[in-house]
């Protein structure tokens, strides 16, 4: 096996079989001696790792047991690239995988069109969604910041941020008057109005047939209230385009939103804040829909709608807390 031809590296078996198996670089530092080896389908690779770069995977590793994601600047086989390293410390000794920061995000890449996108509306999809909410083991990733980072592609987020629940009111009416080609072409054109909206930073997804959500990196509750406002007046215009305004003198269909801020990102903080925001989007799709007196019984959080601020326009309603 090839395995036995790097023995002599000291590299930890298991690793060397992942690695043999996926094609990537495995490496081990000796911590007393500041000596690295480095190697990939079963040779060993001439390196010129210098002392600072060995230095730095040893401090990073101080204090703790494993090191995972960190990013470095290695010469490997006479090339200087970018790598991706994940280690951990045993015995005396620092064993640890690399791989090429190009071909991770070519593979990202692959996985993000494939896994994680909404095919009709180009946002982020409901696997996605759900792997925001997924619960991570704390050994494997320090904290829901890096889940965002690692898979969502964005930057580590920090509150404040907030939560735009968005609800598209009446689509069934749309596809039964107009055909499901007019329903999909109404979320397609909706998804890329809210891409165009939103900031780099920020993420959109669809959560559901007619549902969305957006994180917004912005730090009050004005700012949050304007976007959601423009979000609201682009959904008023594209339905003006495409010709759903009015049915018989009512909207044929209407955006509801609810607002909340962000407090924090751990796991059940994040869950509670988004069933917020979502009690807020009925109580606004309520409040909306009584404007036109549509005969629709919705079943909200009485108490929060005391609490609620609500903005009601023939198109659009927001829901938000003070």
């Amino acid at each position: 096996m090839r395995i036995e031809k790097n023995r002599g590296m000291g590299v930890d078996e298991g690793i060397l079989r992942v690695c043999e198996k996926l094609g990537l670089y495995y490496f081990s530092i000796d911590i007393d001696k500041k000596e690295l080896s480095f190697g990939k389908e079963g040779r060993i690779l001439d390196n010129n790792l210098n002392r600072e770069e060995v230095d730095k995977i040893i401090n990073l590793l101080r204090g703790k047991r494993v090191l995972e994601g960190e990013i470095a600047r290695l010469n490997i086989d006479n090339e200087e690239k970018l790598f991706v390293i994940t280690a951990f410390k045993k015995k005396g000794h620092i064993f640890g995988i690399a791989e090429k920061i190009e071909r991770i995000a070519k593979a990202y890449s692959v996985f993000k069109d494939i896994f994680l996108t909404d095919k009709l509306t180009g946002l982020f999809s409901s696997n996605a969604y759900n792997l925001l909410l997924e619960e991570v083991r704390q050994e494997e990733i320090e904290s829901k910041d890096r889940i965002i980072r690692l898979f969502i592609g964005r930057s580590d987020i920090k509150p404040p941020f907030f939560l735009v629940m968005m609800d598209i009111s009446m689509l069934k009416e749309v596809n039964d008057i107009y055909g499901h080609g007019m329903g999909d072409l109404l979320l397609k054109r909706f998804g890329q109005e809210l891409r165009s909206i939103i900031r780099r930073t920020d993420l959109a997804f669809r959560i559901g047939g007619d549902e969305f959500l957006a994180l917004l990196r912005v730090t009050d509750i004005d700012k949050a209230l304007r976007i959601a406002e423009r979000i609201g007046n682009r959904f008023y215009s594209l339905v003006e385009e495409l010709g759903v305004e009015t049915h018989n003198g009512l909207p044929e269909t209407g955006l509801n939103m609810g607002l909340v801020e962000g407090k924090s990102t751990d796991k059940e903080s994040l869950k509670k804040q988004i069933e917020t925001a979502d009690k807020l989007m009925y109580i606004s799709k309520k409040r909306y829909k009584d404007q036109w007196d549509y005969k629709q019984e919705i079943s909200i959080d009485k108490e929060l709608e005391k609490r609620a601020k609500i903005v009601v326009t023939p198109f659009y309603s927001i829901a938000f807390l003070e």
